[in-house]
Formats: structure tokens, sequence, C-alpha cells
């Protein structure tokens, strides 16, 4: 079975624009809280992200790609789920940081390929999130509020 098993996978072609990708993420984004370790999958027309951060962090994004794997830009939608300790906060009038932050919001982005191997991968989100914030025990913040993330990966196959 193993040999069956890795037979298919050393033959499965993939692009630089599909497959497996590793990164960094720095952001405040329900999809990137505070800064993570990125794995993520993704295909002709979905990727799938899992970003874990070095404190108390994780994030889940999932996104739908308008243009072919072929593209050096390739726009998408998503949404994004997380939380983090502390937690970055962008509002409307300010920037915050939280002591512990959960969120959940669409967002719109773009995988930018680099090098002519297109496997460098420069992905910047912006997006609107609503999420819960704690400053302490006693004060807090509920609601919608902008989010950002830049995500730098490289394609592993």
């Amino acid at each position: 079975m193993y040999a069956l098993i890795f037979g298919l996978l050393s033959t499965a072609e993939a692009s630089p624009a599909t497959g497996m990708r590793v990164g960094l993420c720095a952001g405040a984004a329900s999809n990137c809280q505070s800064g993570q370790a990125r794995l993520g999958f993704h295909s002709e027309k979905f990727g799938l992200t899992l970003g874990v951060g070095p404190v108390i962090a994780g994030g889940l994004g999932a996104q739908y790609y308008f243009a072919p794997a072929e593209s050096n830009q390739r726009t998408f939608i998503g949404l994004g789920v997380g939380f983090a300790m502390p937690s970055p906060l962008i509002l409307f009038n300010g920037f915050e940081w939280a002591g512990l932050g959960m969120g959940l919001g669409p967002y719109f982005g773009s995988d930018f390929h680099l090098l002519k191997s297109r496997k460098l991968i420069v992905t910047p989100r912006v997006g609107l999130d609503y999420g819960s914030y704690l400053y302490d025990s006693n004060n807090g913040y509920g609601g919608v509020h902008p989010s950002a993330s830049i995500e730098l990966t490289m394609d592993l196959f």
C-alpha cells in the first residue's frame, strides 16, 4: 500500500500555484493574528491555510481563486477564523493590542508569484472581521473592524 501511495505522489505534477506551501504571516486579521508559521494546500480553485503562532495563536483560512493557476497574480476571496493572546486589533480609529482575541471574517487578496520558478509567493489580504477582544477582566471590545495581513510562503511541491 505504501509503495502505491508513494508512487502516486511521486508522479503527481503540481504547478507552483498548486500543492503544499510553508511560510510566515504577520497581521491583525482573523486568519493571521500576530505572527504565525503557515502550512497551506492550494488547488486550481481552492486554498486552505493553517497558522500557528509563537505564543498562543492559531488561524484557519479558506479561499476561492478567480484566476487560473498559471497566472502570476491570483486574486481570491476567503473566510478566516482565529484566536490569539495577545491579539492585535485594527479599529476604525486606530490600532490596539488586546489581551485575548477571537475573530471571524471575509477577506480579499492576491497571491503574487515571484521569481522565475514562481515558488516564492507574497500574499496581502484585507477584509472585515467580527470579533471579541478582552483587554483585561473588566474591559473589552466586540464588533466589526477592518483586518489586514501579509504572508510570505514557499511552494514545496
